[in-house]
Order: structure tokens, then sequence, then C-alpha cells
């Protein structure tokens, strides 16, 4: 393929602005003739005067064109930004301006009043590409210019096209005439939007379109086409044609796809855009490039060198049971023009069916395309635990044959297994998991978890992923080999059975069922009684004393109570007669503390000895009546009150 390569800039409009400065106390701007003013402003004349334009192809935008004007003056010291819209083709306008460095800058053929805009707003707008300029479509067209306005100026805008023009012809080497066919041409990467005045880039796929494909046939083809600049950029490391190609081209230049057919064989051409054959890839607006490209062959192949052949791919050594045995079939063929193929499949060993792309070859034979082609070859196995043999055998008209053959092995199937674990000592209030494991040998698939219960909510609620199992509706989930937990919720009550049924299906129709159920007990609260005995000397009479035993009382929790908790003991004191007979006597004594909320300990009570009065002894520590002394103390559980809070069930030991 050989590219000639030309750029030339078009002819450009130009837009005169003559422009008288004075004192003026602002900018005025207005369309019509120049008439005096009172402030001291100066009148600044506009005419717009196209040059000629150079003869264009008979399919062509109306490039010479203006049809609007949008013109804003920018002062850059004390004058005011002032914008001007000129409609219906006008020639002349008339704007008033004072005194100051002024940047101008002018769009035609908007079709529309664009409005006030500053400077930093001009450099981002842009005017749109819907597809490609029809005929007498016109053409946007940007200026700018910057000028001191100190009294009568005159100023020259260059009105340039957004768009650049290519010219195309496409022709086929002599040689290839009749053997290389062209197809179809199509422009793509175009920009769908042009900055007015700035350099226009476009990257991001989204603010590019492409152009219809035009079908085209014979030996010769030209055309025209107009699209929005697209300075995409350079490559400085390519060094020959034969590089400039997608692999090296920036991201969005835009480029032509030539589609051709050499004589079996479908050719694409890439023809990248640019200032030349190499390194460039910009496309600038205003300009005319002239593309001429000889089609000079397909490939470095000897085309007279017919030939034919036939690839599998290597199969896997085995298979599991619900696997396909895919590999792609390629049947290249050369210079094959007139030939026919046919492919025939032989199953040596196994059972099942043979397709190729879908089609089942097993028994009846298929027709190859003469110029080649990649095909998928797919053994779908009818048995398992098998070996699989075939051979694959491509003839031509005259009776030449190449064969190929493939063999594996189909692993048979596993057998499915299922397991659940009912978790222990679940109680009232708490989270606990029902593990539900799944697996098969020999199985790649996913698996149908059906879960389901007919637990009252009452006792509890069983989740899985997620997704509350409602009691008495199944649930149906998708789930891989391997352990999946479902979370059980217990309730705050005071307990019962939470029974949950599994069934798992795999895609062979196989299932397992499994139930499992929990017991929900009641959460405990242990309380502790605490005694604690004391003897104090107590001194009834000066001459008198006696040791007086004392019993403190307290009972203590293993966590913070959630309530106030008042708890009834019954305190067995036992003592021994001091007399000469020393006999035991027990005495019971009822007493109640409170444990208030939020707290582990009650209120401690001291209770008197309860029984007669002990041994009273006189100064020199001789025994002067009988008693009960102290011997021991114990404690008897009474009763607690509430017995219970929410699913909290308080419990009384007799420490």
């Amino acid at each position: 393929m050989h590219i000639r390569n030309m750029i030339t800039l078009l002819p450009l409009f130009l837009l005169a602005l003559r422009a008288l400065a004075g004192c003026a106390e602002g900018p005025e701007a207005e369309y019509g003739a120049a008439r005096p003013t009172e402030d001291g402003s100066c009148p600044v004349t506009l005419r717009f005067e196209p040059e000629d334009m150079q003869p264009t192809a008979t399919r062509a935008a109306d490039e010479n064109s203006i049809r609007d004007i949008n013109l804003w003056a920018c002062g850059t010291g004390i004058g005011r930004d002032v914008h001007l819209y000129i409609p219906d083709g006008k020639t002349a306008a008339t704007l008033t301006l004072i005194p100051d460095n002024y940047h101008f800058y002018a769009v035609a053929n908007a079709g529309r009043d664009l409005g006030d805009m500053g400077e930093a707003a001009l450099q981002t707008l842009a005017a749109s590409f819907s597809g490609e300029p029809g005929d007498g479509a016109v053409l946007p067209m940007a200026a700018r210019a910057e000028t001191q306005v100190a009294g009568a100026t005159s100023v020259t805008l260059r009105m340039e096209r957004l768009a650049s023009k290519l010219s195309l012809s496409l022709s086929v080497t002599p040689a290839l005439q009749g053997a290389l066919m062209m197809e179809s041409v199509q422009l793509l990467s175009v920009p769908n939007r042009c900055l007015y005045f700035a350099d226009n880039r476009t990257s991001d796929p989204a603010g590019l379109a492409d152009y219809p494909a035009q079908s085209i046939s014979g030996t010769s083809f030209s055309r025209t086409y107009y699209l929005p600049e697209n300075m995409a950029g350079t490559n400085t490391s390519i060094t020959s044609e034969r590089q400039k190609d997608k692999a090296h081209a920036p991201s969005g230049a835009s480029w032509l796809r030539i589609k051709a057919r050499h004589n079996d064989r479908p050719v694409t051409y890439s023809v990248y855009l640019g200032a030349n054959n190499t390194t460039d890839f910009n496309v600038e607006r205003n300009t005319l490039q002239h593309l001429n490209i000889t089609l000079s062959g397909s490939e470095p192949t000897d085309l007279r060198v017919a030939r034919f052949s036939l690839a599998l791919g290597t199969p896997a050594v085995s298979y599991l049971p619900l696997d396909k045995v895919s590999v792609p079939l390629t049947f290249t063929a050369e210079n094959q023009t007139g030939n026919s193929f046919t492919l025939r499949c032989a199953l040596a060993q196994g059972q099942g069916r043979v397709l190729l792309d879908g089609t089942d070859i097993t028994s009846v034979p298929a027709v190859l395309p003469a110029g080649g082609c990649t095909r998928t070859l797919i053994f779908e196995p009818s048995a398992y635990g098998q070996q699989v043999a075939l051979t694959l055998t491509v003839s031509d008209a005259e009776g030449r044959q190449v064969s190929r053959s493939l063999s594996t092995y189909i692993k048979p199937k596993g057998e499915l297994k299922l397991s659940m674990t009912a978790p222990d000592g679940v109680t009232a209030g708490s989270r606990s998991t029902f593990p539900v494991t799944v697996s098969e040998e020999n199985y790649a698939g996913t698996f149908r978890l059906r879960l389901s219960t007919a637990t009252a909510s009452s006792v509890g609620s069983f989740y899985f992923q997620g997704r509350q199992i409602a009691p008495g509706a199944a649930a149906d989930f998708t789930v891989a080999a391997g352990t999946h937990n479902v979370e059980f919720a217990a309730a705050n009550a005071f307990g019962g059975d939470a029974a949950l049924t599994a069934t798992v299906t795999d895609d062979w129709g196989e299932s397992r069922s499994v139930t499992r159920t929990a017991s929900v007990s009641p959460d405990i609260v242990v309380l502790h009684p605490k005694l604690n005995v004391e003897t104090v000397r107590e001194y009834p009479m000066d001459s008198l004393y006696t040791m007086m035993p004392y019993i403190d009382l307290k009972v203590t929790s293993d966590r913070a109570m959630p309530t106030a908790v008042t708890v009834t003991v019954e305190v067995l004191c036992t003592g021994r007669y001091t007399g000469y007979q020393g006999g035991l006597k027990t005495y019971p004594v009822t007493q109640s503390v409170t444990i208030p909320a939020g707290s582990t300990v009650s209120n401690t009570v001291r209770l008197p000895w309860p029984m007669g009065t002990p041994t009273y002894y006189i100064s020199d520590n001789m025994p002067a009546d009988p008693g009960y002394a102290y011997e021991s103390v114990s404690c008897r559980p009474g009763t607690i009150t509430p017995s219970s809070y929410g699913s909290i069930v308080f419990q009384l030991n007799a420490d």
C-alpha cells in the first residue's frame, strides 16, 4: 500500500474591522448604520469580505458562506466586554469602543446569538458536529486578534474553518487488478465537537464518532470528507510508514478503514491521517489534505501456491462430568478458488455427540468454506467415566485428505453429600449458627439450597445470606461447594425447640436433605447469698461482759442486674448451750435484701444472735450465767422477686 499525503491551507475568509475610538464613558454595541454619539464615543464599522474559494468536489459543503457572525470585543484594561450578533449574512455592522487594548473573537455560522461571554468562557466554547456535513451545509468558522484601540483603527480577522477537508483518491495497483477487490471505505474516530479558540483534541471515546461505511467496487475510487480539527499529536518513535498503525497511534486519532478481498482472503487497511506518513497524526482546521492511496498487496505470500490444512486445539487430559470438551478447529485454505471441502467425524471411542459451532456433525458431514475458517469443536458426553477418541478428516474435491485426532477422559459422577450441625447451648436472646456443608466429587457446578422451618417466631428466626427464612415458607438459594452458615437468632423468650431442614440439589437433579434441632434455654443469672459472722465483746455492766455474735447477710450476682431484685433467704443459726450439758440448738431467721438494677451486690443486713443470751463472764473471766454461744450459721434459699425479667431467669444458690 502506497500513500501520498499532501496538505495545503484552504483560502481564508477576511473579516475587516475598522475601529474608530475616542473618549467614551462605556462600550455600546448596536446593529445598523453608524450615527454620532453625545458622549464622545466613536463608531467602529465592521465589514465582512470573503476571499475567492478554490473549486471543490461535486459532493461538498458550502465552504464559503457566512450566514451569521457572533463577535466579542474584550477589553484588557478599562474597556468593558462587548458582544454583537450579526444575522442573515449581513456584511456590515457598527460598534463603539472606548480606548483600550482589545482581544477580538469571532464565530461564524453558529446559527444563533451565543450571548455575552468572557474570555474564560470563550476558551471552552465549542461547535457540535452531528455526523458528516451534507451537501450545501455551512461550516463553522472562528477567528481572533488583538489590537490597541487609541483612535481610528482597522482590524482584519481571518476566519478559519474548524473543519479540515480530506480529498481521497484510492486505487488498486495494475498487477493486482482482478485479484484485489475493494469493498468499503470508512472514516473513524471523528470528534463530535470542536473548540473555537483552542486546539481541538479528543481522546475520550464518548467524544468520537464514526462516519458511515461506504460500499465501493472496481479498481479506483475518490471522494471528499469534511471532519473537525483533531490535534491527536505525534509519535516521534515511528521510523517507517509500516509503523503508522493502531499500536503506535495516539488515542483518538482519526483514520480511514479500507476493506478489500484479496482472492479469498478479506483484507483491512488502516490509514491514519496527519501531516506526514510517519510521525504526525494531527488534522488541523482549515487545511486540505490530499490522500493518494494505492493498494499493492495483502501479504508476502506467493499467490501461485494453493494449500489447505487442519489444526485442532489440545484438549485437557480429563474433564468433569458436566464439562464440555471444547477446542478450536482452524481450517486454512490459501488460493482455493473453485475448490470445495468436506469435514467428516469418526467417533472411535466413547458415547456422545460432536458439534461444530452448535451443529451436530457426529454422523452428518459439514461443508467448510474454501477461504478457511476458525470454528469451535465441542464434544458433549452422554455417559461418564469413559475414554473418548475421535478423528476429523477434511477432503477436497479431488479426494486429497488431512486428518487430526482427539482423545480425552470424562470423569465419573461423584456422590452428593450434605451435612448440618445444630448448635449447642443456645440461650434466649443469643445468636448461633447451623453450619451447612455441601460437597460432590467431580462436580464444579453450583447447588440449589432449600431451607425451611416450621419454628414459630416466638422461639427464634433463621437467616441465610441476609434473608430471613419465614416459618412455613421454603426459601431457595444458589451456593457453591463448601461450608455455609445459617444464622439462628433466638428470641427473648423462655426457650423451646428450633428445627431447620436443608435440602441440596445439583445440576443432575440429585438431592439430599437433613433436619437439625436446637434447644433454646432461658438466660439464667445465678445469685449467691453470702454470710459473715462477727463476735463483738459487749459490757452490759461494769463487772460483766459477753461475747455477742452478729451475722452479716448480702447477696451477689455474676453480672449486673437488668432490674432491681429482692431476695428472701432463711438464715439457720446454730448455738451450743454453755451450761453443764452442752446441747446444740438451731434457730431460723427469715431476712430479705435487694440488689439494685445495674449492680452486682445487694445491701448488707446485720442480724443479732437470735437465741438465748450467751454466757456472761465476770471480770476474772469466770462464767456467771449459761446461754447459747455461736456454733455455726448456714443459708437456705427462699424467694426471688421478680423471679424473671424478659428472657432472664434468676436462680438462687445455697452457698
